[in-house]
């Protein structure tokens, strides 16, 4: 798709479950676009496999009040985040560690266990039928599709199986007075 405002369109016309095909993704507003109107519809479920919780689109005010209002809007909700690595969560900090330590029986952060440890890629699936994915979770490209219901399985596969063979990253639930 042509500009970057063609993009943009796009994405904030986009549609969980109706708004068909994909869109490649180029510059970090359009990542950011993508990733809070992913989350704002989310009903059910949103998974996010990250390596370090790329702050640019998750520490962000809209995404962080779209993930707040599914883990509070529903006792069925489940938000669950799988990290890579937690070093510059630590370091810096994340308002989304923040909401999860305050709504921890809603959300869960586990740490990648190490037989899947440097998995490239980054991906952000919400009710089974929307994704934000990053092939290379060092570089900005990323594919955004709001109605890929067979995509969104087989990374929600590989999600699930990493998630079950993770542990809960008992560092991020520690509370720092």
């Amino acid at each position: 798709m042509g500009t970057t405002e063609d993009r943009l369109a796009w994405i904030e016309q986009g549609q969980l479950g109706e708004t068909q095909g994909s869109l490649e993704l180029e510059r970090r507003e359009e990542l950011a676009l993508a990733a809070v109107r992913l989350a704002t519809a989310a009903q059910r479920e949103i998974l996010i496999f990250s390596w370090d919780l790329d702050a640019p689109l998750y520490n962000r005010t809209a995404f962080l009040d779209a993930v707040r209002a599914l883990a509070l809007g529903s006792r069925a909700a489940q938000v669950r985040i799988l990290l890579q690595t937690n070093e510059r969560v630590q370091r810096e900090g994340h308002r989304l560690v923040d909401l999860a330590r305050r709504l921890s029986s809603r959300m869960e952060i586990r740490k990648v266990d190490p037989e899947h440890a440097g998995h490239p890629e980054n991906f952000l699936l919400v009710d089974g039928m929307g994704y934000l994915r990053k092939r290379l979770h060092t570089r900005l490209e990323a594919v955004v599709s709001f109605h890929a219901p067979l995509d969104v399985r087989h990374f929600r596969d590989f999600f699930n199986g990493v998630w079950n063979a993770s542990e809960q990253d008992y560092e991020l639930r520690r509370l720092h007075l």
